[in-house]
């Protein structure tokens, strides 16, 4: 019997990627250091419901929308 949870999918998603032995999470290609250094709020929302929804408003509309 396997212990542990290698190999075991827990969910998959097109959103992020997570190397857990390297310690990296990686959000539609971008690091999470690089979103939460260099991408506002908006920015960083956008990105993520990105091909969820066909009437995303511009990052300019959603940082008024979002307060």
């Amino acid at each position: 019997m396997a212990n542990g949870l290698d190999d075991v999918v827990a969910a998959e998603t097109v959103l992020s990627d997570v190397d857990g032995l390297g310690g990296r999470l990686t959000i539609r290609g971008h690091s999470l250091p690089e979103l939460a250094g260099r991408w506002n709020y908006a920015q960083v929302v956008r990105l993520l419901l990105d091909g969820f929804f066909n009437d995303l408003p511009d990052d300019a509309q959603l940082t008024r929308a979002l307060g």
